[in-house]
């Protein structure tokens, strides 16, 4: 029987797309920035990848609070030092306070490349855009950060 119907399940030899580890981490400390540079959040995990073409598929999530009028932060990904969110000076994401004050969830799925197999770390930082200052796992929340090491499914 060679239908479609007749097919249970893929062939065992099949290594790519296949999640290898997972990591997470989590923090309840909060960050507070009122700089126009990307400051370190308590929220980071590490995974050592199993081979240097595989992808880590970073997911993260968060409370912010913006405690003011026309405030605006950034937040990016970045793996050891360097931005992977668009560049050094960008984000993922750029949250605005037209009110008296914005509390709500930042996340974000972002795909990497970190082509070693040597301990990569993946933090959140965070930056006020815009005077005043933005909080990072506010409200007495916790964030957390996953790690997928997905092997290569192309060579």
């Amino acid at each position: 029987n060679n239908t479609i119907s007749a097919i249970t399940a893929l062939p065992a030899a099949i290594t790519t797309g296949k999640i290898i580890q997972i990591v997470q981490g989590t923090s309840t400390t909060a960050t507070d920035s009122s700089t126009q540079s990307f400051v370190a959040t308590n929220l980071t995990a590490s995974i050592t990848p199993s081979s240097s073409s595989n992808k880590i598929l970073i997911i993260a999530s968060g409370c912010y609070d913006l405690n003011g009028n026309a405030r605006q932060a950034t937040f990016a990904v970045y793996r050891n030092t360097t931005n992977i969110s668009g560049g050094s000076g960008t984000g993922f994401c750029l949250p605005y306070s037209d009110s008296s004050r914005a509390i709500s969830t930042v996340s974000v799925n972002q795909l990497d490349t970190p082509n070693t197999t040597s301990s990569t770390s993946y933090t959140i930082r965070i930056k006020a855009t815009s005077a005043g200052a933005v909080e990072f796992i506010s409200q007495g929340t916790e964030a957390y950060i996953q790690l997928m090491e997905i092997a290569a499914w192309w060579k």
